[in-house]
């Protein structure tokens, strides 16, 4: 299983590229009907560029990083200068700290992808832009990911989703589980309309308790054959979190119940789709 994941990726293994040109939500973007598919297709080629440039030479793979930190700064952000020139100056950081010398050969990967969670804000123009799109959606469990400090998505993306931003530890934990259940009904349903069954549904909870299962069916939705892979190799990658059941130490009682209400309501629709 061997994939090109890209050549620059965080300790998290977050594709470094893709994050730096989606995460931040662009300010003209104001709800998912503004999203500019022209403008959203240019940043895809940018991004496909850059991927796919450690398989060239090392000219073309300077470029590619020139014409990207130029898209983020004049075309994707907003026209204040202090934002151009943030983004020009992280930029060039990024692009040219861990510029690789040599070049990789195509022969030795089976396909290409990345790893960003917050890929599902753009699922419905990704479908477009690449025809083939095989999409894995990774579902935490709501309360867990309520309590959880990294509330990035949420301050960016919230307001896409009507959550205006939030004031207090308790309204932070409020916020986080209605972007959760808003988030996730939202990929679901776009993800299951356009991509069917390129569309995979999986819960991170039954990843880590159950990881030959899941791996299984992770290596079907690929297409590689399970038999042929070395499942106790795998599984040994997969490590459990402390954060793991971490809401049932919190007070649950902060939450309204008609947002528990619409949690499991979303909880119930993944599982029926996985099941199908």
């Amino acid at each position: 299983m061997d994939l090109h994941m890209g050549d620059v990726r965080s300790r998290d293994k977050d594709n470094i590229w893709f994050a730096g040109m989606f995460f931040s939500r662009p300010a003209w973007l104001t709800d998912f009907k503004s999203l500019r598919r022209n403008t959203v297709f240019r940043a895809f080629s940018v991004f496909e560029s850059l991927m796919f440039s450690p398989f060239r030479s090392l000219f073309h793979m300077t470029m590619s990083r020139i014409q990207a930190i130029f898209f983020f700064a004049l075309f994707w952000r907003s026209s204040v200068w202090s934002g151009w020139k943030r983004v020009l100056g992280q930029g060039t950081v990024i692009a040219f700290k861990e510029i690789p010398f040599r070049r990789l050969e195509y022969s030795r990967y089976t396909g290409w992808g990345w790893k960003e969670p917050v890929s599902h804000i753009y699922l419905e123009p990704l479908s477009v832009y690449f025809p083939g799109l095989r999409y894995i959606h990774l579902v935490r469990d709501g309360l867990d990911m309520a309590f959880s400090g990294n509330t990035g998505q949420l301050e960016e993306w919230g307001q896409l989703f009507g959550i205006p931003a939030p004031c207090g530890e308790n309204e932070m934990a409020r916020a986080a589980l209605k972007y959760w259940t808003a988030a996730n009904n939202r990929a679901v349903e776009v993800g299951n309309k356009l991509l069917g069954e390129r569309f995979l549904l999986m819960n991170f909870e039954e990843l880590c308790y159950a990881p030959r299962q899941e791996i299984k069916r992770l290596s079907t939705f690929l297409g590689l054959d399970p038999n042929a892979l070395d499942l106790d190799e795998l599984c040994g990658l997969i490590q459990m979190p402390s954060s793991i059941g971490r809401h049932k130490e919190k007070d649950l009682s902060i939450f309204r119940p008609e947002d528990i209400i619409a949690k499991e309501k979303v909880e119930k629709r993944i599982d029926r789709i996985k099941s199908q």
